[in-house]
């Protein structure tokens, strides 16, 4: 559209110039392409390219990180960054056993930053997604480090307001199961939302992405043991959310990689480059590897004269667990061939802490087993998955001796069948198992559920 904007302007005129970063290229899921640009010499022949390679912001060992980058990635031919600025140090690239590890370093390195004269206002952390930014803001703020979000603060996301909007009509069931569960099972009927099921599209999953954040600030307060239902969970989120709007305007800068173009600062710190956040999980066609690699780009190039690059060995992810974490395949491309790859250390951690899924309801009754209420029971419980819960309930009853009745009905074991809980939290959400049954019988339960996938 812009560039039929553009002819439309020129008419059978070719007075024209135009500037651009192919490199810079980080919207093609929005639709923009860089064809325009390198094309440009094919559209108007008669045209004269000019390279400005001069760089105006970073110094030259800033800029030999960012070249090293766009030289082993086969992209622009003979682009080459030159410095006009004096040297500065040398960038720290580096790796820590754990996330927990790497946030104690990264606030140490505000701390070192800031007594060399940088101002907190010029440091900047760049995230690939708004959905990381509140554990950076957590350690942050626990040290008394003064910051600011940049862009839609996280807590007035329309998708996290709405997800707390749920759960403040919902303060009854806070108890149930847990709050991690409780939360988990409230978002699954009434959102669709499953922990570790992540959306396709890039809006969908900063969207998910922001509800599993939200997760893990009821997984901390959980294991704090104070405060543990839903109401404080929701007055923990406001306390939060009142500290992120009062830091507007000043302090080190909380930021995504795409909202970061077009910005430079005196510092940049760049953490969890690792493979499926940078690149993230969903880049598997050669195209959306190149953009991740253009993203990285953008962050590095958005420093003047301080770069600190950071992977963790171990890091929490979507289901909550801790999993190990590989480096990114770009960190490799940013030191010099002879320096050998990246590896991770040990650091002391020093900061502080709308409708239900398909399936009907399942209901109360006391149905033994093989006396299925209606058709759509009958045939669940029939399946390979029901046939294999059937055998489970037996021996179960019999472990426990009791009726199979009492371990869970015909229609709550259907119910399982079509919904296929994946999380303790989906499993509280199936009307028939409460707090009691949830921790009596939800391991196994997921076990099964798990291997029939």
């Amino acid at each position: 559209m812009q560039q039929a904007l553009l002819d439309a302007w020129l008419g059978g005129r070719d007075d024209l110039a135009v500037v651009g970063d192919e490199d810079q290229t980080i919207y093609t899921f929005t639709g923009a392409t860089s064809d325009y640009l390198t094309g440009f010499k094919r559209r108007y022949p008669e045209a004269c390219v000019f390279r400005l390679e001069q760089n105006y912001r970073s110094t030259p060992e800033v800029l030999a990180v960012a070249n090293r980058l766009l030289t082993r990635s086969g992209g622009s031919p003979g682009k080459r960054l030159v410095a006009t600025r004096a040297s500065g140090p040398e960038p720290v690239i580096t790796a820590f056993e754990s996330a927990e590890g790497e946030a104690a370093a990264l606030v140490a390195e505000v701390g070192r930053l800031g007594a060399l004269g940088v101002a907190l206002e010029e440091v900047a952390v760049l995230l690939r997604t708004n959905a990381q930014i509140p554990l950076v803001e957590e350690a942050l703020a626990a040290a008394g480090i003064r910051y600011q979000v940049r862009g839609v603060l996280f807590f007035r996301r329309q998708e996290v307001r709405r997800a707390l909007s749920v759960l403040s009509s919902r303060t009854a069931r806070a108890a149930g199961g847990g709050l991690v569960d409780a939360i988990e099972a409230i978002w699954f009927e009434r959102l669709a939302f499953r922990r570790d099921q992540e959306p396709d599209s890039e809006e969908a999953r900063q969207r998910h992405a922001s509800l599993v954040s939200l997760l893990g600030v009821a997984e901390r307060l959980q294991a704090d043991g104070e405060h543990a239902d839903l109401a404080g969970f929701l007055a923990e989120v406001q306390r939060r959310a009142a500290d992120e709007a009062a830091g507007v305007g000043g302090g080190v800068n909380l930021l995504t990689y795409h909202k970061a173009k077009g910005l430079e600062f005196d510092a940049v710190l760049l953490p969890a480059l690792e493979e499926g956040l940078l690149p993230i999980r969903q880049a598997s066609e050669p195209d959306e590897v190149a953009e991740e690699r253009r993203l990285l780009y953008v962050g590095l190039t958005r420093a003047r004269v301080h770069l600190w690059v950071s992977w963790s060995a171990r890091r929490t992810g979507p289901s909550g667990r801790e999993q190990p974490r590989k480096p990114s395949r770009f960190l490799d491309d940013l030191v010099p061939v002879d320096a050998g790859r990246v590896r991770p250390r040990a650091v002391a951690a020093g900061i502080g802490t709308s409708r239900a899924a398909p399936g009907a309801r399942a209901g109360n009754g006391r149905a033994g087993e093989g006396t299925a209420g209606n058709g759509r029971v009958e045939a669940a419980l029939s399946s390979a998955l029901g046939e294999r819960l059937r055998a489970w309930r037996r021996d179960r009853a019999k472990q426990d001796e009791v009726p199979s009745y009492v371990v869970f009905n015909d229609r709550t074991l259907a119910a399982l069948t079509e919904r296929r809980p994946r999380s303790r939290g989906e499993l509280l959400a199936v009307e028939g198992i409460g707090p009691t049954k949830l921790d009596r019988y939800g391991e196994e339960l997921l076990r099964i559920l798990s291997a029939d996938e």
